[in-house]
């Protein structure tokens, strides 16, 4: 017998017991050798046959990305549909654009580029069309204009500008 995994609870142990037990995988439960039963939620050891512990645990790797997949998909499912989206700033140079979209992206709005494909294709068209745009939701807009004023500002003699 090898110790597949330790469970915080009993609940959790049983779960991946029956989970395993559907695809015909045989696990055990037991109580670590250091744990007495008077403690009110002692962790509990999965156990499998030294035969089945490769597909085992990777039968558990796999339920536990799909449930995060699933959990992650139902929390997009949950957010509001976006406002109107609305140029927050235009720029002359592509690179600008990139890493202010990087900045949003990273504080979690959503954002795009507009434009930005034709000017990387000439870019002395960019004065002409108004230059690359960023475009965020008018809802996200106030929060994502206070993100950009916050950041530090990048120059070519270093972020400090110095």
């Amino acid at each position: 017998m090898k110790v597949l995994r330790k469970c915080e609870d009993q609940r959790s142990a049983s779960l991946a017991q029956s989970q395993l037990d559907e695809v015909g995988l045989e696990a055990f439960l037991a109580l670590p050798p250091d744990t007495s039963i008077a403690n009110d939620q002692p962790g509990m050891l999965l156990l499998v046959r030294a035969a089945d512990y490769e597909a085992a645990s990777q039968f558990l790797l796999q339920k536990e990305a799909l449930a995060a997949a699933d959990d992650a998909e139902g929390r997009l499912a949950k957010d509001p549909l976006p406002s109107q989206p609305v140029v927050l700033r235009t720029y002359r140079d592509i690179t600008a654009a990139m890493v202010d979209k990087t900045t949003l992206d990273a504080a979690g709005i959503r954002c795009f580029l507009y434009d930005d494909n034709l000017v990387r294709l000439d870019w002395f068209i960019s004065n002409a069309i108004g230059g690359v745009k960023l475009v965020v939701a008018e809802n996200t807009a106030q929060e994502a204009a206070q993100i950009l004023a916050a950041a530090v500002p990048i120059t070519d003699e270093g972020p400090s500008g110095g």
